[in-house]
């Protein structure tokens, strides 16, 4: 055993080591380098711009297109427009209108159709056309028809027709051929049943699918009205009556 003297310091068993404590990085020092990996990592992509999100805002259509690359999504508070494979042919392959001429069109209130003058005319294949009561309607070119669209159509028995229809002054309606008659005159049975004999001039060909769609259409305008009242004119004297 050995006897240590009182004077003479104890030295521990382990030693301590003294380590200068480093700083951390200040945050300028960080966000430079986060800046510099950012811009590292920019400069690796050819096009950086493909992969942004484009956002659009169409006022006019009241509707919000959100692009990413070739993805996107259309928001938009009107209906989609729905065309169905004959309408989107003829507008396709149908002439252009100018300004000024005069149209058969059809008439988004009740269906039917009626003389109007082209107004204006759009790329998308609309036209404004301008009425004899100095209203305007926006109308695509399937549902408009010009003396040069029928010029060389044949009509025949049974054919479906736009025609003058009797009891109602400039307005046409759905119709079909019942008989070819002498003089270019052709008796017609309309979609209300009302039947008459009427010249050329006054009948348009329509195809098929076209004649079934307008009829579909007026009929479900026309039954918008079943239980209300009204006040409509009589066949039999000419005269308005208060009816339902």
């Amino acid at each position: 055993m050995t006897e240590v003297s009182p004077t003479t310091p104890v030295q521990s068993a382990s030693t301590m080591t003294e380590v200068t404590p480093v700083p951390e990085p200040s945050s300028s020092t960080s966000s430079e380098s986060r800046r510099s990996s950012s811009v590292s990592s920019s400069s690796d992509d050819p096009d950086p711009d493909t992969n942004r999100t484009i956002v659009s805002v169409d006022e006019k259509n009241d509707s919000v297109m959100i692009t990413k690359e070739d993805k996107g999504v259309l928001v938009s508070r009107k209906l989609p427009e729905i065309i169905s494979p004959g309408s989107a042919l003829v507008r396709e392959l149908s002439p252009k209108l100018d300004v000024g001429q005069e149209v058969l069109y059809r008439n988004t209130d009740d269906g039917w159709y009626y003389r109007g003058t082209v107004h204006a005319t759009y790329p998308n294949d609309s036209y404004d056309i301008l009425d004899c009561t100095d209203l305007i309607q926006n109308t695509f070119r399937e549902d408009i028809i010009t003396d040069e669209d029928d010029a060389n159509n044949i009509i025949t028995v049974n054919s479906t027709l736009i025609a003058l229809h009797p009891n109602y002054p400039n307005s046409y309606a759905p119709a079909y051929t019942l008989e070819c008659q002498p003089n270019n005159w052709f008796s017609v049975r309309f979609y209300d049943n009302s039947v008459t004999s009427i010249p050329r001039e006054e009948v348009y060909l329509i195809h098929m699918e076209k004649f079934k769609k307008d009829i579909d259409y007026i009929s479900e305008y026309e039954n918008r009205w079943v239980g209300q009242a009204v006040v409509a004119r009589s066949d039999m004297d000419g005269q308005y009556h208060l009816g339902e």
